[in-house]
């Protein structure tokens, strides 16, 4: 195998590899790194609209969504993304202003209403009049609302993280802390949609111009460090990149994402260690070229393989 081919086959391998990621909480990933938006964490999938694969914060192609005026994607009415207390953090960029008879366009809203004016039970929007950030948490039917608003950086990739509880209304850009509000109250949430890059109502409309990646949906609130954890993650496709040489050897697991077992396979024997996203050890053992492993006793969250004599590491999901 020749030096090019050869540093194809590791990035192609260590494509999924991941740094650290905070998983205590997490209802929902969607990395969209597979050019498609399935659910990296579990089976709530959404589906698309119009919206197409695009270009990532680190220049990845087919590692975003974009969406132009009109486009949209819905996740499920699953009560996993509608907790009480709940954080969704994001990337966008934003590139324009859609069309809208309001003054905001919408980047995620889980709505309580398709017609009503108060219908955004946790909205996280972009005004076209200001050129602010605007979060918006409901109670549904009233006029309990909670506005916060972060300056926005048109054309550039902003890391965006709304947190509510029954407390208070957090909003962080870039992995700053920019605005605390009190709330008071418990959101109600209707059996509707959620919306990404639509209003998700048909009486206030407003849409999405710009690009959407990295949306993680977690059934508590982050703390400021996990925020900031969070803003800082490295590049998924060269983090934790394999050393090459001429003695590569390939790892692979499957099926991934996995419920109960998984088969890793190698060239040859070896000794394999499996770990959580906070380096806790959860297997250590000697393995030949191809086993069947019981991961069935493991939480649901994101795990990585190693292969103790090469280095080598991939990432696999259990649901």
């Amino acid at each position: 195998m020749n030096l090019r081919l050869l540093i194809i086959s590791a990035l192609t391998l260590t494509a999924s590899v991941s740094n650290a990621q905070i998983i205590t909480g997490l209802t929902a990933a969607y990395s969209f790194d597979s050019g498609n938006a399935t659910d990296d964490n579990g089976s709530n999938d959404a589906t698309v609209f119009g919206a197409i694969p695009s270009t990532d914060r680190f220049g990845n192609v087919n590692h975003a969504y974009h969406f132009v005026d009109g486009d949209y994607m819905t996740l499920p009415n699953a009560t996993e993304l509608k907790s009480p207390s709940m954080t969704v953090s994001l990337w966008v960029k934003i590139e324009g202003n859609a069309t809208s008879n309001m003054s905001l366009n919408t980047i995620y809203n889980v709505i309580n209403s398709t017609t009503n004016a108060y219908f955004a039970s946790f909205g996280m929007f972009y005004n076209t009049g200001n050129s602010l950030y605007n979060s918006v948490v409901q109670d549904n039917g009233s006029e309990q609302v909670v506005n916060t608003s972060v300056d926005a950086g048109t054309g550039n990739w902003q890391h965006f993280v709304l947190t509510s509880d029954f407390d208070n209304v957090k909003m962080y850009l870039d992995g700053i802390l920019k605005s605390t509000v009190a709330k008071g109250f418990v959101t109600d949430y209707s059996a509707d949609l959620i919306y990404i890059g639509s209003s998700g109502n048909s009486t206030y409309t407003g849409g999405l111009v710009g690009s959407v990646d990295d949306l993680n949906v977690f059934d508590r609130v982050l703390t400021d460090a996990e925020v900031l954890e969070m803003y800082n993650a490295e590049d998924p496709m060269t983090a934790g990149l394999n050393k090459i040489s001429n003695d590569f050897k390939p790892l692979s697991v499957s099926p991934n994402p996995t419920s109960s077992e998984l088969t890793i396979s190698l060239k040859e024997a070896t000794s394999i260690s499996i770990v959580n996203v906070v380096g806790e050890e959860m297997l250590n053992k000697s393995i030949l070229s191809s086993e069947l492993i019981n991961v069935s006793l493991f939480e649901a969250g994101i795990f990585f393989v190693k292969d103790l004599n090469t280095g080598n590491t991939v990432k696999f999901v259990k649901k």
